[in-house]
C-alpha cells in the first residue's frame, strides 16, 4: 500500500513537475483540501529542494469567516 505522498512523488517524477531549485506557489484557502496540500508540499521539500510559497487571498466576501480563514492560514504558515 502506497501513501499519498508516495503517489504524488511518483506522479511528480513521471511528468517532471518539480525540480530542485524551483519555486512553487500554492493557494491555501484554509479548507481541508488546501491544508492537506500545504502539508504534502512541506513533506515533499524533504525529497526535492524547492521553495514553497503559500498564497492566501481574502476577498472579504464572507465577512468574519473570511477573516478567520486568513488568520488560520497565517498561523499555519508561521508554525511551519
Amino acid at each position: 500500500m502506497w501513501t499519498a505522498e508516495e503517489k504524488v512523488r511518483e506522479f511528480v517524477d513521471k511528468f517532471v513537475l518539480i525540480k530542485d531549485g524551483d519555486v512553487l506557489a500554492a493557494g491555501i484557502s484554509g479548507g481541508a483540501d488546501s491544508v492537506c496540500l500545504f502539508y504534502l508540499l512541506i513533506e515533499l521539500q524533504k525529497w526535492r529542494k524547492f521553495r514553497f510559497v503559500a498564497v492566501h487571498v481574502n476577498h472579504e466576501l464572507r465577512g468574519e469567516e473570511a477573516c478567520k480563514d486568513e488568520k488560520f492560514v497565517e498561523n499555519l504558515c508561521m508554525e511551519n
